[in-house]
């Protein structure tokens, strides 16, 4: 049965069974840009075909990787990772936990995640691992963590509910570390569950969900149960991580090479730092090294002529219509406002894309199919309108 309307996806238009298949070869972070395409897609993927976000993971396995990616970390308490938000934060990118720049890089420190956009400096923490080599500026891992000389995960309410990583053994006394950050947000958690216990007025702007003071109690109980859960998966993607980033290197390496070959082909005077850095091939090259993929040549034909005329402004052809020099972006403008004389049901720019005869005033071309998708929706009654056609 044919759908009243188009759909927006073509995915949606796909039988279940092909969509599947196709999800089975998709990354964790593919899984979750395409659930937050549609409904449809979101509920296969997040409700009904959970088994997904494990093929995913397994997808990433190379020759150079012998360890799978960790699964996301089960826990009692509130406010951690679902499946999406898990790849999001491995592989989404973010923020630099230092200057605050944006960041495609894994986090530095997967326990308290930090990310850093430079070298991070291991030596200065146990835990912190070698594979966060970034640009830009370096993390001051002391600046941003609080060592707990004085105990506080005995002392305070909250202590033994936050992630914490050993720092130093005094006198057979270890001494932790924590996430300076997590430590202020505990304090005002801590102070806003009082006042409101008490009924006062918040004394801080509310970052996080308001409880009473004995539900946080609750909430420390199962936190506390969910902090060996989180170092346990900590530990295990610092371990991931070292292999995954070397391999992601060789792909990198590899993607550059086949982009100088087949660039130098198609333009001697472009270079292949030109095309990554271009704004229709730089997410391909990106997309296809974090899931660590060869680009390959029909990715690249694909994409070429595209990726031309963005590295080359000036390029211009001439109308078919007035042979008149126009740049190739705005060639369909240029046809559908100047040669209103031409039938429009018959008028085609030279990419074959087609206007619309009963939008006059609009520059808007469309492939065929998409033609016969905008007269059904936007003009229901056009076969009892269309003219006859007049000769070109």
């Amino acid at each position: 049965m044919q759908r009243p309307f188009p759909s927006l996806f073509p995915f949606n238009d796909l039988p279940r069974d092909i969509g599947i298949l196709v999800l089975e070869q998709c990354s964790p972070y593919d899984l979750v840009q395409l659930s937050a395409t549609s409904k449809r897609l979101r509920n296969m993927i997040l409700l009904k075909h959970v088994y997904l976000w494990n093929r995913a993971r397994a997808n990433l396995e190379r020759s150079g990787i012998s360890l799978t990616l960790p699964p996301c970390p089960q826990v009692p308490a509130s406010g951690n990772f679902s499946e999406t938000a898990y790849a999001t934060f491995l592989f989404g990118g973010g923020m630099c936990t230092q200057c605050t720049k944006p960041t495609a890089r894994l986090p530095c420190i997967f326990l308290f995640r930090s990310r850093a956009c430079s070298v991070a400096t291991p030596s200065l923490l146990p835990h912190s691992t070698p594979h966060s080599s970034q640009r830009r500026c370096k993390l001051d891992i002391i600046s941003n963590l609080a060592v707990d000389w004085i105990q506080i995960q005995d002392t305070t309410p909250w202590g033994r509910s936050l992630p914490k990583i050993p720092y130093q053994v005094v006198a057979g006394v270890v001494y932790y570390a924590f996430d300076w950050k997590a430590i202020q947000l505990a304090r005002q958690e801590h102070d806003e569950a009082i006042a409101r216990t008490c009924g006062a007025a918040p004394t801080h702007p509310i970052s996080f969900r308001s409880r009473m003071r004995h539900q946080l109690e609750e909430e420390y109980i199962k936190r506390e149960k969910s902090v060996p859960i989180l170092t346990q998966n900590a530990e295990q993607l610092n371990l991931w991580a070292a292999e995954y980033c070397d391999e992601q290197r060789r792909v990198y390496y590899r993607n550059l090479k086949f982009l100088q070959r087949v660039v130098k082909l198609a333009d001697p005077k472009i270079s292949a730092s030109q095309v990554i850095k271009s704004e229709v091939f730089g997410p391909i090259f990106s997309a296809f090294n974090r899931d660590l993929e060869d680009i390959t040549l029909t990715v690249w034909q694909h994409h070429c002529s595209a990726v031309m005329t963005e590295l080359k402004p000036s390029f211009k052809i001439a109308c078919p219509y007035c042979k008149r020099s126009i740049h190739i972006d705005g060639l369909h403008i240029h046809v559908v406002a100047k040669h209103n004389d031409i039938n429009k049901v018959r008028l085609s720019t030279p990419s074959g894309k087609l206007a619309c005869f009963e939008c006059p005033n609009s520059g808007r071309v469309f492939t065929e199919k998409g033609l016969s998708d905008h007269r059904r929706t936007k003009h229901p009654d056009y076969p009892r309108r269309v003219p006859s056609e007049s000769v070109d």
